[in-house]
């Protein structure tokens, strides 16, 4: 009787296995021996991700200590008000001041609220120098409440350093045209190139270049975001004989010496700062809503604020923000946290943005308002961070946007979707993402927003999730070749014409986050 019960049990146990392998499934895109060169028989591809955020989540974490000594607001010589009642705009800026002059350290907000405003700047706060950590008690503890409410384009936090595409640096011409996932990059020369160096490989937006994507009378040269493809990267090897140099990061894309390929040398960026620990609110405008256009109309309310960021990263890279959260300021009778956007990161990369929640923007007109989470960079990540209430929850923008990654994130209740925006962001990965009652797209915009036409190539809908209505959950219809990979959920609809698998079945699709697992394999190729 015992064996008897022991085989039946085996047997019920055996089932059950072979059951549940059987749901499981992988993409035929990423078989288990995938490397980066895996090509498959029609030409698609998926672009190793692993390289985006801080340090490429591969040399450090994200410091829990970082170096330097600690400047405590509130003490002397600082002794910043943090009962809200008087500005402590100057008091955190000379500590902040004083962290930079000494290398780096961190800037602490102990438990209170901070009153700042910009006065004449164009921001409240500024970091411009490596090394300086501003940081609170947390988030239900400290709080910077941004008192001014004529915002319109300045910053409550600003990270500036050096842009990645500096118009005026040294040139050299590529020799051969570079490929999509290229490392290795044939130059005219190699004079006065240096093992670690930044360099900033680009093309123009010829009349070719948008001749082969169909895009002639669209993606505007002139505008800023669409003059050609970019990438910043920095100099891992030099072939002085063969003239070539290897990068750090695969190219997103190609470059052609049609299109005038070339590199520019660029200067250090802004390096290893971070936000970490308190809230951000910001004072509601008084003015009256003009409407959705009224954004260039003085004594507006969209005019006011059009274009304030929360925080504005320029010219960075390996820094952080973590655990930032937007709260309702008491004197805001709307329900508005913020004024316009959230996080913004431009021309910036190697960032990460974690555990971070922005929400309730007063501003959601046209002319990139209530943006909340905002990829303008490239090898950017957005971890484990939630949007509420934005005009688009999470964006990307321009032909300097590429390789970033939304991983494990939640938009809730949008004006409008969760989208890529204008000028061909290529080859990006959100992963993981609770849509919620959002809906996510990847398409041909035409002539919305100044010609923003084909939006994206190569980009990646990896394992989707919503528990909403039932309903579209994705619309991906990219330039090439596009990516829709599993979909859970009551919510699981995919529409478009990419490529496409698993709809409905993402709770069985292996391995459930292709970043961790192509982090996996990139770190055992190069221990």
């Amino acid at each position: 009787m015992q064996k008897s019960l022991q085989r039946v049990l085996f047997g019920s146990l055996l089932v059950s296995l072979m059951s549940s392998t059987a749901l499981a499934w992988r993409s035929s895109l990423y078989p288990v021996d995938w490397t980066p060169s895996f090509t498959d028989e029609s030409g698609r591809f998926l672009h190793d991700f692993s390289y985006a955020g801080y340090k490429m989540q591969g040399e450090d974490a994200i410091p829990a200590n970082p170096p330097g000594a600690t400047y405590n607001v509130t003490q002397s010589p600082y002794n910043a008000d943090n009962t809200g009642t008087n500005d402590a705009t100057a008091a955190i800026q000379a500590a902040i001041d004083d962290a930079e002059a000494a290398g780096g350290g961190i800037v602490f907000m102990p438990a209170g609220t901070y009153k700042v405003s910009p006065g004449t700047n164009t921001w409240c706060l500024r970091i411009e120098e490596d090394g300086v950590v501003l940081r609170g008690a947390g988030p239900g503890s400290t709080f910077l409440y941004c008192s001014e409410p004529n915002m319109r384009k300045k910053s409550v936090i600003s990270i500036s350093g050096d842009s990645f595409p500096v118009e005026n640096a040294p040139i050299i011409d590529l020799a051969a045209d570079a490929d999509n996932r290229d490392t290795v990059i044939s130059l005219e020369s190699v004079d006065g190139l240096a093992v670690g160096d930044y360099i900033t490989l680009r093309a123009d937006n010829t009349a070719a270049f948008k001749v082969d994507h169909g895009m002639t009378g669209k993606w505007p040269e002139t505008a800023s975001d669409a003059k050609g493809m970019i990438f910043a990267r920095r100099i891992a090897a030099i072939d002085s004989a063969a003239k070539t140099v290897t990068i750090d990061i695969p190219l997103r894309y190609w470059l052609k010496t049609r299109d005038n390929a070339r590199i520019h040398a660029t200067s250090d960026p802004t390096e290893e700062v971070g936000i970490e620990d308190f809230s951000i609110g910001m004072k509601q405008s008084a003015l009256p809503s003009g409407g959705i256009s009224a954004f260039n109309t003085p004594g507006k309310m969209e005019y006011e604020t059009h274009s304030s960021k929360v925080i504005m990263f320029w010219g960075s890279r390996n820094c952080w923000v973590k655990n930032v959260h937007t709260y309702k300021p008491c004197a805001n009778t709307g329900d508005f946290h913020i004024a316009s956007q959230g996080i913004n990161l431009s021309t910036s990369r190697l960032i990460t943005v974690v555990d971070c929640k922005m929400s309730k923007p007063q501003n959601e007109a046209g002319g990139g308002n209530g943006y909340l989470f905002f990829h303008k960079g490239q090898e950017n990540m957005f971890l484990r961070c939630e949007a509420l209430s934005g005009r688009h929850n999470f964006t990307y923008t321009g032909m300097q946007c590429s390789g970033n990654v939304n991983k494990d994130c939640k938009t809730i209740s949008p004006l409008l979707v969760l989208d890529f925006h204008a000028y061909f962001s290529v080859a990006n990965l959100i992963e993981g993402m609770d849509v919620g009652d959002d809906r996510m797209e990847a398409k041909n915009r035409g002539d919305i927003s100044n010609g923003a036409g084909h939006t994206t190539s190569q980009s990646v809908f990896w394992n989707s999730f919503s528990n909403s209505d039932t309903g579209t959950i994705i619309d991906s219809q990219q330039f090439g070749f596009g990516y829709v990979i599993g979909t859970s959920g009551t919510k699981t609809t995919i529409a478009g014409n990419d490529f496409e698998e698993g709809e409905g079945t993402g709770d069985t699709l292996e391995p459930q986050s292709l970043y961790d697992d192509q982090y996996s394999k990139r770190i055992s190729r190069n221990p």
